[in-house]
């Protein structure tokens, strides 16, 4: 995906990096043309990082309900 120049260097590429609205608080700022990208940008990286934090959590949880069976002793 290629970005506007000005996407890449200076306070707006800041705001870019640091969070979703303020990525797209950014884009509303730009002119209509270089926008989308940027907003499309966003939200990829908004839905990456999601899928990233949902993997990882369900392998925690796994791992604590196998530590769970192991250490719990039966009930009888």
């Amino acid at each position: 995906m290629q970005l506007p120049t000005q996407a890449t260097d200076g306070p707006l590429a800041t705001a870019l990096r640091e969070s979703l609205p303020s990525a797209l608080t950014a884009a509303a700022q730009t002119p209509a043309a270089p926008s989308e990208p940027l907003l499309t940008a966003g939200r990829v990286a908004f839905t990456e990082a999601m899928h990233t934090t949902s993997l990882i959590t369900a392998v925690l949880l796994v791992i604590a309900g196998v530590v769970a069976w192991r250490v719990i002793p039966p009930n009888g």
